[in-house]
């Protein structure tokens, strides 16, 4: 039913991560990448999965310094992977998400009717 919300969730996360990193143009660019859903072509819904794509690994990336300096400071780590694999896992089947058939009739890669097994 609401197949577009996780794209949206993940691109105001990414955005708020880049916004707290001081990155201004990345972060309009994750703040208006939503609005490519009103976009009914097949490249605005490739675009929006290699976003979420290079968000996600933006995540591992942040993950991966957060741990080092944990690690270096002797202090608990655990539970932030944990909860970073979580994001990096939500933005992944987001974009994942957006290869079912709702989106491909939405974004017009297939016709209405059509069921391709």
């Amino acid at each position: 039913m609401f197949w577009w919300l996780p794209t949206i969730l993940c691109a105001m996360a990414l955005g708020a991560h880049f916004l707290r990193a001081q990155q201004t143009v990345i972060t309009l660019l994750f703040l208006l990448a939503p609005f490519l859903l009103l976009v009914r072509r097949p490249w605005a819904l490739r675009s929006l999965q290699a976003a979420l794509l290079v968000g996600a690994f933006e995540w591992l990336r942040t993950t991966a310094v957060m741990v080092q300096e944990r690690v270096l400071f002797n202090e608990p780590w655990l539970r932030m992977v944990l909860i970073m694999g979580g994001v990096t896992l939500a933005t992944m089947v987001s974009a994942w998400g957006l290869t079912g058939r709702r989106p491909a009739l939405w974004f017009r890669l297939r016709e209405p009717g059509t069921d391709e097994q």
